[in-house]
């Protein structure tokens, strides 16, 4: 029960999930225990896209097993500095994001919009630092065509910022739907979906993070 004296579930009441015939549109409740967060669909996408990523890393694992001696160099090479920057700026972001949504659930709609506009900042500062990091490279000769690992190097955070960018639009439309009046259980499962696709880019950064800055 609510402060209020009603149910939870009528909070997030969904006109669509309510005229369902199909029972899971009518046991859905936000945030139940149990349930596993957003929908299945984004679930699918995200199992699909570590199933893409593994794959590189292993061919990453593979080249760098043939050619230890100049992944080593050219890894010496690397400013820790950003990479660092950039994790941090991701962990608080994914932070943020997790508060937005528990925001939601509290039924504190402004609050929450709040925070996934903090963590769109953390993310535009992180395409910030990566331009910057990719033009200290650029300029001292470090670009795709220099050896193997700087090759892996920018098409992997190539492809990882081409995430980050899909989720900054997802974190907008997450932020427009926080500010409607009176939110549906079905846009909380949205605002689940979103929340879910922005920590994969986070967990695939940090992966990314360990294999091209850290791992000698």
């Amino acid at each position: 029960m609510t402060r209020e004296g009603q149910p939870a579930a009528d909070m997030f009441t969904d006109p669509i999930a309510s005229t369902s015939s199909g029972p899971a549109a009518r046991n859905w409740t936000p945030g139940g225990r149990g349930r596993v967060p957003g929908e299945l669909g984004v679930w699918v996408l995200i199992g699909g896209e570590l199933l893409i990523f593994g794959l590189v890393f292993i061919v990453f694992g593979y080249e760098r097993a043939q050619q230890i001696e100049t992944f080593r160099i050219a890894q010496s090479t690397m400013h820790l500095t950003y990479g660092a920057v950039d994790t941090l700026l991701l962990l608080t972001s994914s932070v943020f994001v997790a508060w937005g949504v528990i925001a939601l659930r509290d039924h504190q709609p402004r609050w929450s919009a709040r925070l996934f506009a903090a963590a769109i900042a953390c993310g535009l500062m992180f395409v910030v630092s990566k331009y910057a990091e990719w033009s200290d490279m650029l300029t001292v000769g470090h670009d795709p065509f220099a050896n193997s690992f700087f090759m892996f190097y920018f098409v992997l955070t190539t492809i990882h910022l081409t995430h980050l960018i899909a989720g900054l639009a997802v974190l907008i439309g997450m932020c427009r739907i926080a500010r409607t009046p009176n939110p549906t259980a079905r846009a909380l499962c949205h605002i689940e979906s979103g929340a879910c696709f922005w920590h994969l880019v986070d967990l695939i950064w940090i992966i990314l993070f360990t294999l091209l800055y850290l791992v000698r």
